[in-house]
């Protein structure tokens, strides 16, 4: 079988195709979800100027979760909870994807998702598929003109795929 590029450890194709059908048949319902781990509670962010540490260390989500959070009953805590199998890999699971639509809204500048891994995702993506790059960081399209923008590119990506 050939390698599937890019994936954690260069799996095989034929392996790639089973942990995928792991993967999936848990999201389904079908199996047993696997034993968790958990991680924490953490702060999902950290006040300016803080150098305490917070699951999304970037200035960019700080600066929105502490704008839009309080006063919403969000609480700047989490835990995390994953398990190790079956592993999950985004560059095995996009090209599993087909022959399902895909849109992907991608920032120029996303440091929480990175615009590089997210473009890479899209190369190794199939048909049919369509990339929207707006500039700037990841929540740049959570509210006015680009918010506008990526709605209407999701709107018009949904009526040509929802038929």
């Amino acid at each position: 079988n050939a390698p599937v590029a890019g994936t954690a450890g260069e799996v095989d194709a034929a392996e790639a195709a089973v942990r995928f059908a792991s993967i999936a048949a848990i999201v389904r319902g079908e199996a047993p979800l696997p034993e968790r781990i958990d991680i924490g509670p953490m702060a999902v962010v950290s006040a300016p100027g803080s150098d305490d540490a917070a699951f999304l260390a970037q200035p960019e989500s700080a600066e929105w979760f502490l704008a839009n959070g309080p006063g919403t009953g969000w609480e700047n805590t989490f835990t995390v909870h994953f398990s190790s199998e079956p592993s999950f890999d985004p560059m095995m699971c996009v090209a599993m994807l087909s022959p399902c639509a895909l849109l992907m809204n991608v920032a120029s500048e996303d440091r929480v998702a990175p615009t590089a891994t997210a473009l890479e995702a899209f190369a190794r993506a199939s048909e049919p598929k369509q990339l929207s790059v707006f500039e700037g960081h990841h929540f740049s399209d959570y509210s006015g003109p680009i918010r506008d923008h990526s709605i209407a590119t999701m709107i018009e990506f949904l009526g040509e795929h929802l038929r």
